[in-house]
């Protein structure tokens, strides 16, 4: 088998689709088809993610190691500590989802998807499926973004806001920051191009957008 094949059956046989795998290893859903496909390789410093995320070591992909998959390997990335990093999950909410003021701490979206290496360590990270051309052409329709609450936010930011309505649960909204204080929240969509104000009553949490499934 050529590399990109072996990244393929990695791949699937660990379940993950391209949407998936592509956040976990921290590059573009497009780059893993390129690999996959042999229209490109990885870089040799890639291949460690690659081979933790599917749970096989750097020597089955380069051909260098038996037709299997490994329990444990020496490639496995370490943290500081020394110790493995396990594969963390994240919660997936859909933007026209209902949701309870408390989602981000239940923790149990729709899905659950494989949470990007560079925020393992950052608490309460999520995910948004994109619902709706509101914010096209930064994010399009069925998407998928990944949302670090720690982050600080600027004004400029692409955020995800969790906006409480009416009837008491709360909904996902994708936005440019235009503002964020006691006054109330104010966001700005792309398509059209429209100014959302919500009162801070109403602002359940606010997250910044630190990833993106398609990256312009």
């Amino acid at each position: 088998m050529t590399l990109g094949e072996r990244i393929r059956k990695a791949r699937e046989q660990a379940g993950m689709t391209q949407d998936q795998f592509s956040l976990l290893v921290g590059v573009t859903k497009g780059a893993i088809s390129q690999w996959e496909s042999d229209k490109t390789a990885p870089r040799y410093k890639v291949l460690p993610a690659i081979a933790s995320a599917t749970n096989t070591s750097v020597s089955w992909l380069l051909g260098d190691a038996p037709d299997g998959f490994r329990e444990q390997s020496e490639t496995d990335f370490t943290s500081a500590e020394g110790q493995t990093d396990a594969v963390k999950a994240i919660p997936v909410y859909a933007q026209n989802e209902a949701l309870p003021d408390d989602f981000f701490i239940r923790n149990n979206g729709t899905y659950k998807i494989p949470c990007p290496r560079q925020l393992v360590s950052v608490p309460g990270v999520y995910a948004v499926r994109v619902v709706g051309m509101a914010m096209s052409p930064r994010y399009e329709n069925n998407e998928t973004v990944i949302i670090d609450p720690q982050h600080s936010l600027e004004m400029n930011d692409y955020v995800a806001a969790a906006i409480r309505h009416a009837h008491g649960q709360a909904q996902i909204i994708l936005g440019r920051l235009v503002r964020n204080d006691k006054a109330g929240l104010i966001l700005k969509q792309l398509n059209p191009n429209v100014t959302l104000h919500f009162p801070d009553r109403d602002v359940v949490a606010i997250g910044f957008i630190a990833i993106s499934s398609v990256i312009f």
